[in-house]
């Protein structure tokens, strides 16, 4: 099960190929992408690694991508 995040600040393709390349060398990220508008951030992580990993994912963010911050959205079921 993989969780959505909502960016809360509009960012641009650059920022967000920079932060997907961050993420992902993350050891316990599993997957991750951006929707097509760049709105909502998708991530597959270790289950019980999420606060840990996240807590990393938001630095990434407000330093890659101007102060942008996450909020939980939905969980993605497959």
């Amino acid at each position: 099960m993989g969780r959505s995040y909502r960016l809360l600040k509009k960012i641009n393709q650059e920022q967000a190929d920079a932060i997907l390349k961050e993420v992902s060398e993350l050891p316990m990220v599993k997957g991750t992408g951006f929707n097509k508008d760049l709105t909502l951030l998708n991530m597959e992580v270790e289950e019980d690694c999420y606060p840990d990993v996240m807590s990393r994912v938001v630095n990434i963010f407000r330093r890659l991508a101007g102060g942008c911050d996450l909020s939980f959205d939905h969980f993605i079921y497959e």
